[in-house]
């Protein structure tokens, strides 16, 4: 949120030094012209930089089983292992139970402040209406299993 304060913040200055024109001497407009064109020299940056961090990935990968509840709300950080061999911890949305075992979908993409990869589940390839297993009919959740091992 800091940084989406900050090119808000510099875009809105920069507005302000771009269309505030004085009729004051050439000194006063050229350092808002100046100001002004710093302001989105930072604001482009800001926003490159945002660009790049914030694109995501799509992945596959499985969930190896591990000490987690079908269902739980306590920490919803899991092990994964994707589709390259490498195992990472991800997020797993409170929205999808846990399923030892089973080709899952996975977004990575990097924080904003510390750069380094940030992985979360989607769903799972094989059951892909268990996201809203809040709102399904019981005889639909007995359908899903609980693993796929």
């Amino acid at each position: 949120m800091v940084i989406f304060f900050a090119i808000g913040a510099t875009g809105g200055i920069t507005f302000w030094f771009i269309s505030v024109r004085s009729r004051f001497e050439f000194r006063r407009s050229f350092l808002r012209e100046s100001i002004g064109l710093i302001g989105v020299v930072i604001v482009t940056s800001f926003s490159l930089y945002v660009y790049y961090l914030g694109t995501s990935e799509s992945l596959e990968g499985t969930m190896p089983a591990q000490n987690a509840e079908f269902l739980s709300s306590s920490s919803r950080a899991v092990q994964i292992e994707l589709s390259n061999g490498i195992f990472v911890t991800a997020s797993l949305p409170a929205n999808l139970p846990f399923r030892p075992g089973c080709p899952i979908f996975v977004t990575v993409r990097r924080s904003y402040l510390t750069t380094e990869s940030l992985y979360w589940v989607n769903g799972y390839k094989d059951s892909p209406f268990v996201n809203v297993w809040q709102i399904l009919e019981q005889s639909k959740r007995n359908d899903i299993p609980r693993s796929c091992e």
